[in-house]
């Protein structure tokens, strides 16, 4: 949402749950001003704002022509016992935080050194013999790595990327030796042959290597963490608490409201002629301001999906979409469509991963044969797409995995649009014949295929819509 609010609380939580958790310890030095806006996708007076009540609040303290430093812990009385504390509290969100960085990151460099994000190949520059390809621990390199993500041009992946490696830092116990430093010591150089795979545009390579560098880093935490909890066997585990806001700082809150009712529109839940709920209500269900609701109907009636009748209220007036009027033009259209290209790429390089991690478990829950039931059905039911999404998702084992899919599959919505500007297309029909192959693999349990056919949906959509949107002249 674009409330200052939301994004205030989301930097503000952020930060506040990195310092308890030993992540920023007592004395370190926060980023600055202009990092912090750069990182949470923020505006400076947010940043500002933060930072000043994280110091009212007692966590930080300020210094002028100096970044804030660290002020909780200060006067505890066993430094390695809370710390200690920390790092095992989060044991749970660390590990399945670099579980899931094993399994994604991987096949997203891959993708980078194959040229298939909006980047493109050839985008960065890596220092083959310089101090940045010599580093052996995921810590040093991580300058580098948010250097390759930005350059490919995918802004959620990007963020993703930041979030996961935010909840796997490993706080320093003191009388520990840190992963990091042990990587350094052993210098088998992992990142610099991961590095040079990347640079050099070798796509199975670097897949290859940075499976070995990620499987590297899993295995001496690992280590840290049995060696820390056999000095400390009273310190509770919790369990994994990986959070993620995908749209922060990103997605309009007008924008957002407009996406929801044109999905409802295109799956039928809002049928041409109906009136939609009134301002009051939807400003309720969505939690925004009447005016942001106004807004929101504005962008409907732009697209040509619903019109204003006075003295009743907004009704759906079509179920085919035009770019006439603002809606086209308008930045916050803008920016939900690159926000929605960004996680149709994402999504399409990490579900055949998705798939083989929880394809077992899916197609033994009962909405394995409610899908392929429904795909049998006349008719197109694109509420089936998105429900084979989230049941995907939530079979997930790795908590954080199934967070990020899940902000991906609620980002799609934009994707409905597209859909409601072509009826009848053959590539509708295609997306239609996808989304069934998957349902009835699922129910036959044919884990492949059901792979293959629903990472073509989502790699379909994507050829289509961007085709779509070089044709109308919309950039993103």
């Amino acid at each position: 949402m674009e409330e200052k609010t939301t994004l205030f609380a989301y930097v503000y939580w952020s930060i506040q749950q990195d310092i308890v958790a030993g992540v920023l310890p007592h004395g370190s030095a926060l980023p600055s001003l202009r990092q912090l806006a750069a990182r949470y996708h923020v505006g400076m007076r947010t940043a500002r704002d933060v930072m000043a009540a994280l110091r009212e609040d007692g966590y930080i303290e300020t210094h002028e022509r100096r970044r804030a430093t660290v002020r909780y812990g200060d006067g505890a009385s066993d430094e390695a016992a809370q710390a200690a504390a920390a790092l095992l509290a989060r044991r749970a969100t660390i590990e399945q935080s670099l579980d899931t960085m094993a399994l994604v990151m991987p096949a997203a460099f891959a993708a980078c050194a194959a040229g298939r994000l909006r980047g493109g190949r050839g985008s960065f520059r890596l220092d083959g013999g310089g101090r940045r390809t010599s580093a052996d621990d995921l810590g040093t390199s991580s300058m580098v790595l948010h250097e390759v993500l930005e350059a490919a041009g995918n802004a959620t992946l990007s963020a993703c990327y930041a979030r996961l490696e935010r909840a796997a830092v490993l706080p320093q116990v003191r009388g520990f030796a840190h992963p990091h430093e042990e990587a350094r010591r052993a210098g088998r150089g992992l990142y610099a042959g991961a590095v040079a795979a990347l640079s050099a545009g070798d796509e199975e390579l670097t897949r290859t290597r940075f499976e070995a560098l990620y499987a590297d880093a899993v295995e001496r935490a690992a280590r840290y963490f049995d060696a820390v909890a056999a000095a400390f066997p009273e310190i509770e585990t919790l369990p994994p608490a990986f959070e993620w806001n995908a749209k922060a700082g990103r997605v309009y809150a007008h924008a957002e409201v407009a996406r929801d009712l044109v999905a409802s529109i295109a799956t039928g839940a809002l049928a041409p002629g109906s009136f939609l709920p009134s301002i009051d209500e939807l400003s309720a269900r969505y939690a925004v301001s009447p005016i942001t609701v106004r807004r929101a109907l504005g962008m409907l009636r732009d697209l040509g999906v619903a019109e204003t009748i006075n003295g009743r209220g907004t009704r759906v007036a079509s179920s085919t979409l035009r770019f006439e009027g603002g809606a086209g033009g308008e930045n916050a259209f803008r920016a939900g469509i690159e926000v929605f290209l960004d996680a149709l790429e994402l999504l399409v390089e990490v579900l055949p991963l998705a798939a083989r991690q929880a394809f077992g478990a899916l197609a033994a829950a009962p909405e394995a044969g409610d899908a392929a039931g429904r795909a049998g059905g006349d008719g197109e039911d694109w509420s089936l797409p998105g429900d084979l999404m989230r049941a995907l998702a939530a079979a997930q084992p790795l908590q954080p995995f199934r967070v990020i899919l899940e902000e991906l599959e609620e980002l799609l919505h934009w994707g409905y649009v597209f859909l409601l500007a072509r009826p009848g297309s053959d590539a509708r029909r295609q997306l239609m014949a996808c989304a069934r192959r998957a349902a009835h693999a699922l129910a036959d349990g044919d884990e492949r295929a059901y792979a293959d056919a629903l990472a073509a949906y989502y790699r379909t959509m994507l050829v289509e819509i961007r085709g779509y949107l070089a044709q109308t002249g919309i950039s993103a």
